[in-house]
């Protein structure tokens, strides 16, 4: 049987990485993709990258909806995408790969999360992590502190705050969170986990993006347009 598998974030690296694994495992099978650019490099792994809207725009759903319809199995690989799927039902013999929706709720957060680790495995939690509000401001803070949106990725959004006079600065309206600031001795690490039944298997590994990969593929983008 040839199986249509949609990859949401097809240039993105989670969504590379999931059609890679498709393509070596499914070697009949058709992979398509979509994305919110025309072009990237998931035009060399795919066999169509369809450019839909952002999950934001009222024309998404509608979008989406047209694509997924033809394919068997849609794995959404972006936050936004799967906070989408895991909230609406577009069509019931539509098959989702995506954690229910407990954990994805608890995850979304930062707050919620290490809350989780702190109960769960302390080791790995931050001294402190909540919600930056008015009265923070009056009170004695060590610095520097780390500042970023309470839901959001991609290193979007964040701040260290060396002083008060810097935190003052960020919009209490906004969803802020303020927490424990890593020092740069502590390096970056990336952990996948997957469990399924009495099967768990965990890789982690040190996370370094060389500027020379970028370029690689703007040069490979360049020669094929």
């Amino acid at each position: 049987m040839v199986y249509k598998f949609l990859i949401t974030g097809a240039h993105g690296d989670l969504g590379l990485s999931v059609a890679k694994i498709l393509k070596k495992n499914f070697k009949k099978s058709k992979i398509y993709g979509t994305d919110i650019i025309d072009h990237g490099p998931g035009d060399f792994i795919f066999n169509k990258v369809y450019k839909v809207p952002k999950v934001s725009s009222k024309l998404y759903k509608n979008s989406i909806s047209k694509i997924i319809k033809n394919v068997n199995l849609t794995i959404p690989c972006t936050d936004s995408e799967i906070y989408f799927f895991n909230k609406t039902i577009l069509n019931k013999k539509n098959l989702i790969l995506i954690n229910n929706n407990y954990i994805t709720n608890l995850f979304k957060e930062k707050i919620s999360t290490n809350n989780f680790l702190k109960k769960n495995f302390p080791e790995f939690s931050l001294k402190f992590c909540y919600k930056l509000k008015k009265s923070i401001l009056q009170n004695k803070i060590s610095f520097p502190i780390f500042s970023k949106k309470n839901i959001g990725s991609g290193n979007k959004n964040y701040n260290k705050i060396n002083n008060l006079k810097e935190l003052k600065e960020i919009n209490l309206k906004s969803d802020y969170i303020i927490q424990e600031y890593l020092e740069e001795k502590y390096e970056e690490y990336t952990s996948a986990i997957i469990r399924i039944d009495s099967v768990k298997k965990v890789l982690i590994f040190k996370r370094k993006i060389h500027p020379w990969v970028t370029l690689i593929m703007l040069k490979l983008l360049v020669i094929k347009y």
